[in-house]
């Protein structure tokens, strides 16, 4: 994404996701005017897509959303304890893993949601020849969010 270039098509999705990462930065490195001021701007930005595209907001979305939210913030914060916490690298570095195929899911249905989704963008979403489905608590997540 070029700045402030409104010359091409904005994907919604990585408007979302980027908001959803510039958000942990602004809970993370308090009184960051850059900071601030980026977030008005994607705000700005998926204000004009949504309205361009006619999505229209809905409990579904919402929840993926807030899917995406969450797993960027736990990976973030995983991501620190890959530093601090050297003994439990491995652990951390798994369930960082494992979160971003749970994240990547959500995106692919996100990009169908708002017709962006193309094959050359997919995301992955498996892990060491296994997929993550077969782990209890990615069953007990995922069923929370397919009522």
């Amino acid at each position: 994404m070029k700045g402030n270039d409104d010359n091409y098509e904005v994907n919604l999705f990585d408007l979302v996701d980027r908001y959803s990462i510039f958000k942990i930065k602004e809970i993370r490195f308090k009184d960051s005017e850059a900071i601030t001021k980026e977030i008005v701007a994607i705000e700005d930005k998926i204000s004009a897509v949504l309205s361009k595209k006619e999505i229209m907001i809905n409990g579904d979305l919402i929840s993926k959303l807030i899917v995406i939210a969450l797993t960027n913030f736990e990976v973030w914060d995983l991501k620190e304890r890959l530093d601090t916490e050297s003994e439990l690298y491995f652990e951390h570095l798994e369930h960082a893993l494992e979160l971003n195929i749970i994240r990547n899911h959500y995106s692919n249905k996100l990009m169908k949601d708002f017709n962006e989704f193309d094959i050359s963008r997919e995301k992955v979403t498996s892990l060491h020849n296994k997929t993550i489905e077969e782990k209890k608590w990615y069953k007990t997540f995922m069923n929370s969010f397919n009522r």
